[in-house]
């Protein structure tokens, strides 16, 4: 508290907007890891946010990029409903309440508990996955529409396309539904493990070959999850790709 109240006396602007922000449902660390001068001067008209969760870089998106269409998916009911209702009369906020996957149909999704029910997955959790963060797994699925990203977007062809991807260990399931649509891609970020929180979910490594493969170029991190253990290792990283001029 104290420290909040030091950091308002010498920073005025900065908290006074960090207040507004939170006003508006997003959090000042997403806002200040986001507004980046390169990032705003590519000027996109198309962002989808895969793994929308409760709306929070929903609403950050449309702030940052107001002329954007902005698509958003989620497959839990709960999470989705306050996204709809977070993003409501906002007319160039799109919703889906599915799974981005290889394919359209059904699929189980893998429920976290109640404290972490943005662990939920397509593939199974890990066993480290749960000594890293015990409790994260119910052992409970629930039945969800499964779609493919080219099925549900359609591109005009004049977009300059921005993508954000929290999809907790079902990134390369999403970009293969997707082939078309990451064709015309500029930038995405995606949450990626440093090591196998899934089973049958990519690593760093697998996913960045993937997105090489795709012509994409690693251009860095935004935001890093280190160990609750305290040893300081890095288990999640969001990770920048941009469209590169040569396809490895």
């Amino acid at each position: 508290m104290l420290d909040t109240i030091i950091n308002t006396l010498i920073h005025p602007r900065k908290a006074l907007r960090d207040h507004r922000l939170r006003q508006a449902g997003i959090a000042p660390q997403d806002f200040h890891n986001y507004h980046l001068a390169w990032l705003m001067a590519r000027k996109f008209n198309l962002v989808l946010d895969i793994g929308a969760a409760r709306g929070t870089h929903t609403l950050l998106f449309h702030r940052l990029f107001p002329d954007a269409n902005i698509v958003a998916f989620e497959p839990i009911p709960k999470s989705f409903d306050e996204l709809v209702r977070r993003t409501s009369g906002q007319p160039n906020i799109k919703c889906y309440q599915c799974a981005l996957s290889d394919r359209d149909g059904t699929a189980n999704l893998h429920l976290g508990g109640p404290r972490h029910l943005d662990t939920s997955s397509l593939m199974p959790m890990s066993e480290g996955q749960e000594e890293l963060w015990p409790g994260s797994n119910s052992r409970q699925c629930l039945e969800v529409q499964t779609r493919r990203l080219d099925s549900l977007v359609q591109l005009k062809g004049n977009e300059r396309v921005f993508v954000k991807m929290d999809v907790q260990g079902g990134e390369i399931i999403t970009i293969n539904g997707g082939v078309n649509m990451f064709s015309a891609v500029d930038t995405v970020v995606i949450e990626a493990s440093m090591q196998s929180l899934y089973t049958g979910g990519p690593t760093f490594h697998e996913l960045y070959e993937r997105m090489c493969g795709l012509g994409f170029v690693y251009a860095g991190i935004i935001e890093q999850l280190y160990s609750p253990t305290g040893s300081g290792e890095v288990i999640q990283s969001d990770v920048i790709f941009r469209r590169g001029t040569r396809n490895p």
